[in-house]
């Protein structure tokens, strides 16, 4: 008997990757009545010291509309983003087109570049090479680069702040000797693997651990962490084994999750260029600030008053040779390389941004950076190493100045750098010194209400203040010497109805105070 079998191919559509943008959040006005059940109270507080007011982007993604796509067959939601409202989806192309259908869908974004959007009306060197052991001494390259010692001097250790790492993986990290002062007062405030979706992430790939023993690791008179008193919390949003955008999407992720925690500093020693797929890269145009999914989510988090520290790219000598995705964010901290000598490591990538901004912002040690893993202590190689150095001083510096938001402190750090007069595309504005940024800080603090003026005056219904780079404590009198209002604000002052007439307006911060004579208008 003669068995024939016969093989019937049927067409396999291909499967697709996709961001799905979401038309609205129904519970908004719910949220943002009860902020406490989005987020934490040291977030709302971060947000209050800010003076940065919540926005339909701090509600979660509604989930009515995460389940009625998940009710979808053959698609497989992967990843969310209340930021972007935004699902990030898998499947094949018709499926993914067919969630159109559902009336909360705005339009869908494909990530191979050949489908595009639809609506209605060579990764080369991505971490580092381990090159070699170090043998035991004094960890003090960093410190004097970047002139650092003032900071510890002055007690400004990265203590009360609170840092995510969002990384590859932190294996060992829970065991080993450099970490043990943070395990010992419970330190690690939250854990999450967004790849393998659980809490546990002491696993995956190395890189997380060497970056975060940079900032935080501490044995006396061989590696002393830029913040290593602060406290953390760890992601791991990157699979090493793949390159795909839900990397991308498992950034966001993570750093939503920073924000709701109440994390004031983010360190990411990541980057995203070109992936598995060639129809999914990255272009040089893209490298705007608003394009890249990453990227648009890192502004997003320091519009939140999240100082952000990212790493700008190993890409230099390859075909690439830009920085990579996040570090095209307009107010994060794109970190280059340099050796001990502050001389540009060939490695290090290029600026600037597609739409001429300065990148790198700044340069810090990147070539033989001392750090720790499994039992040993290292100097490795790559942008990765030099972010966690500029990460952990610039969490010094919040230490010192928790009031100062983001892009001020940026301008600070920049401004104390040694190239800050003539930046370019491959040393941004330099190395930073951060005794002087400290300096200009505590100068700024000392002035800022003798720089600080007043409009209209007379006035109607609202006073903007200008000059001022941190928001100020405010009370308003009238002449009996009875307060009319307070509160705390940082450009404008909406006013009650009041009679016309002579008013005091006090404004003070933690170190002094002004007052000014205010006229209502008839």
């Amino acid at each position: 008997m003669v068995y024939i079998i016969a093989f019937v191919f049927l067409p396999v559509q291909a499967q697709e990757s996709a961001w799905v943008y979401l038309h609205d959040k129904p519970r908004a006005d719910y949220y943002l009545q009860h902020p406490w059940e989005m987020l934490s109270q040291r977030a709302i507080d971060r947000r209050n010291r800010y003076g940065i007011p919540l926005d339909i982007r701090d509600v979660p993604v509604d989930t009515h509309y995460l389940s009625s796509v998940r009710a979808v067959p053959d698609i497989t939601v992967k990843a969310k983003s209340k930021w972007m409202n935004t699902l990030y989806v898998q499947g094949d192309s018709a499926h993914i087109a067919s969630l159109l259908q559902f009336p909360f869908v705005d339009s869908i974004r494909f990530a191979n570049r050949h489908i595009g959007t639809i609506s209605k009306p060579v990764q080369t060197n991505k971490f580092f090479d381990i090159e070699r052991p170090f043998s035991y001494g004094n960890d003090t390259v960093p410190y004097r680069l970047h002139n650092a010692y003032t900071l510890h001097r002055q007690n400004y250790t990265g203590r009360g702040i609170l840092i995510a790492v969002i990384d590859a993986g932190f294996p060992t990290a829970d065991t080993a000797r450099v970490f043990s002062h943070i395990f010992d007062h419970q330190g690690v405030i939250d854990t999450y693997n967004f790849p393998d979706d659980t809490s546990f992430v002491y696993t995956r790939h190395y890189h997380g651990s060497v970056v975060w023993s940079r900032i935080g690791g501490l044995e006396q008179d061989k590696l002393i962490g830029t913040a290593p008193d602060a406290d953390f919390c760890l992601y791991i949003s990157e699979d090493v084994y793949r390159e795909m955008p839900i990397e991308e999407c498992w950034w966001v992720e993570a750093a939503e999750r920073a924000d709701s925690v109440g994390v004031d500093v983010i360190n990411t020693s990541l980057g995203y260029t070109v992936f598995d797929r060639s129809d999914y890269n990255h272009t040089w145009a893209d490298l705007d600030g608003k394009t890249a999914f990453a990227s648009r989510g890192a502004q997003i988090a320091t519009e939140k008053g999240i100082h952000v520290i990212i790493a700008a790219g190993n890409e230099g000598n390859s075909g690439w040779q830009k920085i990579s995705v996040p570090a095209d964010a307009r107010d994060v901290i794109a970190v280059g390389a340099v050796d001990d000598s502050g001389n540009r490591t060939a490695f290090s990538s290029k600026g600037n941004t597609a739409d001429g901004r300065i990148k790198p912002d700044v340069m810090s040690l990147g070539l033989h950076t001392r750090c720790y893993y499994a039992g040993h202590y290292y100097g490795l190689s790559g942008t990765s190493l030099a972010a966690p150095v500029i990460t952990g001083f610039t969490a010094d510096l919040v230490q010192a100045y928790p009031d100062v938001p983001p892009r001020g402190m940026k301008q600070m750090i920049l401004a104390a750098s040694d190239r800050y007069e003539q930046p370019d595309s491959l040393y941004g504005y330099g190395i930073p010194d951060f005794g002087k940024a400290l300096q200009i800080l505590k100068e700024e603090h000392a002035t800022i209400l003798d720089r600080t003026y007043i409009f209209p005056n007379p006035f109607n219904n609202c006073i903007y203040l200008s000059g001022n780079i941190i928001p100020l404590d405010y009370r308003i009198y009238d002449l009996q010497g009875k307060m009319i209002l307070n509160g705390h604000t940082f450009r404008v002052i909406k006013l009650p109805p009041l009679d016309p007439g002579i008013y005091i307006l006090l404004l003070q911060n933690k170190k002094e105070a002004k007052t000014f004579k205010l006229i209502k208008e008839p």
